[in-house]
This record gives structure tokens, sequence and C-alpha cells, in this order.
């Protein structure tokens, strides 16, 4: 959804630390882990 306007993708990708957006495949091992038992000691502030 997010691909549909170019000029929004500019516009906020500058205000992310890496300069883009994360795509799927990079967030889902994320997602997998937070919804995993392992994330006793986590949250997503901290992510």
């Amino acid at each position: 959804m997010v691909n549909a306007n170019t000029n929004f993708d500019r516009a906020d990708a500058n205000a992310i630390p890496m300069g883009r957006f994360g795509r799927p495949e990079e967030l889902a091992d994320l997602v997998a882990f937070l919804a995993s038992g392992k994330n006793g000691y986590i949250t997503g502030t901290t992510i």
C-alpha cells in the first residue's frame, strides 16, 4: 500500500535512519521472534 504513492515514500524515507522502508522479508524474522516465547525481555520500544 505504501508503494502506491512514490512521493510519500521518498518524503517519509528521509525520516528513517536507514533511509528506506523495511522490506517484508526483512521483518518476517522479527515478527516470528516477537510472536515466540523467546521475547520475554524485549519490547517494541527496544526494537
